[in-house]
This record gives structure tokens, sequence and C-alpha cells, in this order.
């Protein structure tokens, strides 16, 4: 069985080199995304969570721009 300990520490990278340094593992993440309530994502995407899913089979990611459209 798998653990948390077994992954790359990845929280707070930017997305593309998250999914790329699991990827060279043989991992491939399931991408999650979140935004404040009615606003628009904008900027690079960063990981903000990372959590085992499915039996510890499954290694997904929360992901959230680093800013927000202060417009809406």
């Amino acid at each position: 069985m798998c653990n948390r300990a077994d992954f790359p520490d990845v929280l707070a990278y930017p997305l593309e080199e998250a999914v790329r340094i699991l990827e060279s593992r043989g991992l491939t993440p399931s991408l999650q995304y979140t935004t404040p309530p009615q606003k628009h994502k904008q900027g690079r995407e960063r990981v903000v969570r990372v959590r085992l899913t499915q039996r510890n089979k499954v290694l997904e990611l929360t992901v959230a721009a680093e800013d927000f459209d202060p417009l809406s």
C-alpha cells in the first residue's frame, strides 16, 4: 500500500512543473480546480493541495490561480 511519503512533495509548485515531476516518476495526477466564488482565475496555476484518493492509488492535485480578477 502506498502512502503520502511515497510521492514527491509538489505542494505550492507551478502546475506544469508539478505534473512534469510526477509524470517523470510514472505517476498521473488527477486535477481539481478551485476559485473564490464569482471570481475568474488568471495568472499562473499552483498546487494548493495534494492528497491520495481511491484507496491510495490516485494522487489528486487541487489547483488555484495565483491571481484573481479584482473586477469580478
